[in-house]
Protein backbone atom coordinates (compact mmCIF):
# COMPACT_ATOMS: atom_id res chain seq x y z
CA UNK A 1 0.00 0.00 0.00
CA UNK A 2 1.35 3.44 -0.99
CA UNK A 3 0.94 6.55 1.11
CA UNK A 4 1.07 10.12 -0.15
CA UNK A 5 1.75 12.80 2.39
CA UNK A 6 1.20 16.42 1.46
CA UNK A 7 3.22 18.89 3.44
CA UNK A 8 2.80 22.67 3.31
CA UNK A 9 5.47 24.77 5.01
CA UNK A 10 4.29 27.35 7.47
CA UNK A 11 4.62 30.87 5.98
CA UNK A 12 7.45 32.88 7.48
CA UNK A 13 6.46 35.80 9.61
CA UNK A 14 6.81 39.13 7.78
CA UNK A 15 8.53 41.84 9.76
CA UNK A 16 9.24 45.45 8.89
CA UNK A 17 12.92 44.59 8.41
CA UNK A 18 12.17 41.88 5.83
CA UNK A 19 13.87 42.57 2.45
CA UNK A 20 12.38 40.77 -0.55
CA UNK A 21 14.52 38.70 -2.89
CA UNK A 22 15.88 40.52 -5.93
CA UNK A 23 13.64 38.42 -8.17
CA UNK A 24 10.57 39.85 -6.49
CA UNK A 25 11.77 43.41 -5.83
CA UNK A 26 9.63 46.19 -7.25
CA UNK A 27 11.39 48.19 -9.99
CA UNK A 28 12.47 51.71 -9.15
CA UNK A 29 10.45 54.43 -10.84
CA UNK A 30 12.28 56.00 -13.80
CA UNK A 31 14.27 59.12 -13.04
CA UNK A 32 12.97 62.28 -14.64
CA UNK A 33 14.94 63.05 -17.79
CA UNK A 34 17.35 65.95 -17.61
CA UNK A 35 18.87 65.51 -21.06
CA UNK A 36 16.25 65.22 -23.78
CA UNK A 37 18.72 64.60 -26.61
CA UNK A 38 20.68 61.93 -24.71
CA UNK A 39 23.87 63.95 -25.04
CA UNK A 40 26.48 64.71 -22.42
CA UNK A 41 25.25 68.17 -21.42
CA UNK A 42 22.19 68.50 -19.13
CA UNK A 43 19.28 70.52 -20.51
CA UNK A 44 19.93 73.43 -18.14
CA UNK A 45 23.39 73.96 -19.69
CA UNK A 46 22.51 72.83 -23.20
CA UNK A 47 22.45 75.41 -26.03
CA UNK A 48 20.30 73.11 -28.18
CA UNK A 49 18.63 70.52 -25.90
CA UNK A 50 16.57 68.91 -28.66
CA UNK A 51 19.43 68.30 -31.09
CA UNK A 52 21.90 65.45 -31.08
CA UNK A 53 25.25 66.18 -29.44
CA UNK A 54 28.80 65.14 -29.99
CA UNK A 55 31.06 64.42 -27.01
CA UNK A 56 32.00 68.09 -26.69
CA UNK A 57 28.38 69.10 -26.19
CA UNK A 58 28.12 71.12 -29.37
CA UNK A 59 25.06 70.88 -31.59
CA UNK A 60 25.69 68.31 -34.25
CA UNK A 61 25.01 69.35 -37.85
CA UNK A 62 21.40 68.72 -38.75
CA UNK A 63 20.90 65.67 -40.92
CA UNK A 64 18.03 63.62 -42.22
CA UNK A 65 17.68 60.56 -44.39
CA UNK A 66 14.34 59.80 -45.99
CA UNK A 67 13.57 56.58 -47.83
CA UNK A 68 10.55 56.42 -50.13
CA UNK A 69 10.37 53.04 -51.81
CA UNK A 70 13.77 52.60 -53.44
CA UNK A 71 14.47 56.36 -53.45
CA UNK A 72 16.78 57.79 -50.80
CA UNK A 73 17.05 61.49 -49.96
CA UNK A 74 19.96 62.46 -47.72
CA UNK A 75 20.46 65.96 -46.31
CA UNK A 76 23.30 67.19 -44.13
CA UNK A 77 23.99 70.71 -42.87
CA UNK A 78 27.50 71.83 -41.96
CA UNK A 79 27.83 74.99 -39.83
CA UNK A 80 30.53 77.64 -40.27
CA UNK A 81 32.08 80.30 -38.07
CA UNK A 82 31.05 83.93 -38.54
CA UNK A 83 32.51 85.48 -41.72
CA UNK A 84 34.53 82.33 -42.52
CA UNK A 85 34.47 79.66 -45.21
CA UNK A 86 36.77 77.16 -43.49
CA UNK A 87 35.28 73.75 -42.69
CA UNK A 88 35.55 72.96 -38.98
CA UNK A 89 36.81 69.53 -37.81
CA UNK A 90 33.30 68.42 -36.83
CA UNK A 91 32.11 69.52 -40.27
CA UNK A 92 34.73 67.32 -41.94
CA UNK A 93 33.61 64.41 -39.76
CA UNK A 94 30.01 64.96 -40.86
CA UNK A 95 31.00 65.15 -44.53
CA UNK A 96 33.00 61.93 -44.19
CA UNK A 97 29.93 60.24 -42.70
CA UNK A 98 27.83 61.61 -45.56
CA UNK A 99 30.25 60.12 -48.09
CA UNK A 100 30.09 56.74 -46.33
CA UNK A 101 26.28 56.87 -46.47
CA UNK A 102 26.51 57.28 -50.25
CA UNK A 103 28.33 53.99 -50.77
CA UNK A 104 26.13 51.72 -52.82
CA UNK A 105 23.76 54.58 -53.72
CA UNK A 106 23.19 55.43 -57.37
CA UNK A 107 22.76 59.19 -57.85
CA UNK A 108 23.06 61.82 -60.57
CA UNK A 109 24.23 64.88 -58.65
CA UNK A 110 24.98 66.13 -55.13
CA UNK A 111 23.64 69.65 -54.53
CA UNK A 112 25.84 71.73 -52.22
CA UNK A 113 24.27 75.06 -51.19
CA UNK A 114 26.06 77.66 -49.10
CA UNK A 115 24.21 80.04 -46.77
CA UNK A 116 25.01 83.05 -44.59
CA UNK A 117 23.26 84.91 -41.82
CA UNK A 118 21.59 88.26 -42.49
CA UNK A 119 24.53 90.37 -41.27
CA UNK A 120 26.33 92.10 -44.16
CA UNK A 121 25.39 93.18 -47.66
CA UNK A 122 23.67 90.87 -50.12
CA UNK A 123 26.64 91.07 -52.50
CA UNK A 124 29.17 90.15 -49.79
CA UNK A 125 26.99 87.36 -48.41
CA UNK A 126 26.53 85.89 -51.89
CA UNK A 127 30.32 85.67 -52.30
CA UNK A 128 30.76 84.21 -48.80
CA UNK A 129 28.01 81.60 -49.23
CA UNK A 130 29.50 80.55 -52.58
CA UNK A 131 32.97 80.20 -51.01
CA UNK A 132 31.47 77.98 -48.29
CA UNK A 133 29.74 75.79 -50.88
CA UNK A 134 32.95 75.53 -52.91
CA UNK A 135 34.93 74.55 -49.78
CA UNK A 136 32.57 71.63 -49.14
CA UNK A 137 32.56 70.65 -52.83
CA UNK A 138 36.37 70.61 -52.87
CA UNK A 139 36.46 68.50 -49.70
CA UNK A 140 34.03 65.98 -51.21
CA UNK A 141 36.20 65.73 -54.33
CA UNK A 142 39.56 65.50 -52.57
CA UNK A 143 38.67 63.52 -49.45
CA UNK A 144 35.68 61.41 -50.50
CA UNK A 145 36.93 61.02 -54.12
CA UNK A 146 33.51 61.89 -55.54
CA UNK A 147 33.79 62.96 -59.22
CA UNK A 148 33.64 66.74 -59.63
CA UNK A 149 31.03 66.40 -62.39
CA UNK A 150 28.63 64.88 -59.85
CA UNK A 151 28.73 67.86 -57.43
CA UNK A 152 26.92 71.16 -58.07
CA UNK A 153 27.80 74.06 -55.74
CA UNK A 154 25.95 77.35 -55.36
CA UNK A 155 25.51 80.14 -52.81
CA UNK A 156 22.57 82.05 -51.33
CA UNK A 157 22.90 85.45 -49.73
CA UNK A 158 21.12 84.76 -46.43
CA UNK A 159 17.68 84.57 -48.00
CA UNK A 160 16.99 81.08 -46.63
CA UNK A 161 17.62 81.23 -42.86
CA UNK A 162 17.07 78.41 -40.39
CA UNK A 163 16.30 80.86 -37.58
CA UNK A 164 12.70 81.99 -37.35
CA UNK A 165 11.54 85.62 -37.81
CA UNK A 166 11.82 87.52 -34.55
CA UNK A 167 13.99 84.83 -32.96
CA UNK A 168 17.25 86.81 -33.25
CA UNK A 169 16.48 90.47 -32.61
CA UNK A 170 18.69 93.38 -33.56
CA UNK A 171 20.62 94.67 -36.55
CA UNK A 172 23.96 95.60 -35.01
CA UNK A 173 26.80 93.05 -35.24
CA UNK A 174 26.84 92.17 -31.54
CA UNK A 175 28.23 88.91 -30.07
CA UNK A 176 24.72 88.01 -28.93
CA UNK A 177 23.22 88.41 -32.42
CA UNK A 178 26.14 86.57 -34.05
CA UNK A 179 25.66 83.63 -31.66
CA UNK A 180 21.91 83.56 -32.21
CA UNK A 181 22.31 83.45 -36.00
CA UNK A 182 24.82 80.56 -35.94
CA UNK A 183 22.40 77.98 -37.49
CA UNK A 184 22.05 80.21 -40.58
CA UNK A 185 25.78 80.04 -41.37
CA UNK A 186 25.83 76.66 -43.04
CA UNK A 187 26.19 74.54 -46.14
CA UNK A 188 23.41 72.10 -47.00
CA UNK A 189 24.38 68.92 -48.85
CA UNK A 190 21.51 67.09 -50.53
CA UNK A 191 21.39 64.09 -52.80
CA UNK A 192 18.62 61.91 -54.14
CA UNK A 193 19.41 58.42 -55.33
CA UNK A 194 18.48 54.75 -55.31
CA UNK A 195 20.07 51.79 -53.60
Amino acid sequence: MEWFIAWTPKPAAVTSSHIPDDDFAMPSPPKPTTDRDNGVIPDKDDKCPDEEKDTLGECMPRETATIVGSQIVVLKSIEFEFDKAIIKPEGKTAIDAFARDLRGVSFDVINVTGHTDRIGTDAYNMKLSTRRAEAVRTYLIESAQIPAAKIAASGKDGADPVTKPGECKGKSKTPKLIACLQPDRRVDIEVTGTK
